[in-house]
């Protein structure tokens, strides 16, 4: 996707909008930092221009290795795309929104498979998370879908659109 490239490029040569600290625990906390760009209209088939959001966390907290307890960081980044302006939702909201989506889809697998028998779908085909998206959106109700960034740099993008007004 273009819009991918085109946000990541920008994000590249930019110091994040706004950053902040999460304390988790008396050992861990996040430091989180949020890039936000409006006006992107490189998503063929979008018929108003998207924002895009990019946000890194950095959770630092400790773990057992070989038997020692060593502080650990884990980074995770996540690309959203969205309707909404930065008015209606500042970086922190959008973020919620993500983890709360990842929660009711965890949540959602584990009842479908662990009570009712269905396996885990994964998808890697354009066409297949194509349908597969038009099906979260036509049966969930919700207009959006998460997926992090990988360990391997390949941009996944999330979606979050706002209702026609």
């Amino acid at each position: 996707m273009h819009i991918v490239k085109d946000a990541e490029g920008l994000f590249s040569r930019q110091v994040p909008a706004k950053t902040w600290r999460e304390d988790k625990s008396s050992t861990t906390h996040l430091d989180i930092s949020a890039w936000d760009e409006e006006q992107f209209n490189s998503w063929d088939g979008m018929k108003k221009p998207l924002r895009v959001v990019k946000i890194v966390e950095s959770r630092y907290g400790y773990a057992i290795v070989g038997g020692k307890r060593q502080e650990a960081i884990e980074r995770h980044e996540i690309l959203v795309a969205t309707t909404l302006s930065k008015n209606e939702a500042p970086p922190e909201l959008i973020r919620e929104i993500i983890h709360r989506r990842w929660e009711i889809e965890n949540t959602g697998y584990h009842e479908l498979k662990g009570n009712w028998n269905m396996g885990h779908c994964f998808i890697h085909q354009e066409v297949a998370f194509q349908v597969s998206f038009c099906g979260f959106m036509f049966f969930g109700g919700q207009s959006f879908l998460a997926f992090p960034v990988t360990e391997t740099g390949a941009a996944m993008l999330t979606v979050v659109l706002a209702p026609e007004r």
